[in-house]
């Protein structure tokens, strides 16, 4: 059985209408969108994307954190977990 893994996202206003998603736990996780349903699509992309960073470096990949007010949670598919778990057992 597949672990559950959500991070929590932080949408902050850029100005013009729309939001930076950044994630505290995995800083290279950054993204933009005009609204917060596309930033809840980006952000999953940018997460799992930055997956393949720390592969690239053999770094282990940092564990989610409690949510804090505010955050939006975003879950991570069962292929990009498994990627994690095999980073953890090297």
């Amino acid at each position: 059985m597949t672990e559950i893994y959500q991070y929590p996202v932080k949408a902050t206003p850029n100005g013009e209408g729309g939001f930076i998603g950044s994630f505290r736990d995995v800083p290279e996780a950054l993204t933009e969108a005009e609204s917060i349903e596309e930033l809840k699509e980006m952000a999953l992309d940018a997460l799992v994307t930055s997956i393949d960073f720390y592969e690239e470096d053999g770094r282990e990949f940092p564990a989610p954190s409690a949510p804090q007010p505010g955050e939006l949670m975003i879950e991570l598919p069962p292929e990009a977990v498994r990627r994690i778990k095999a980073l953890e057992a090297r």
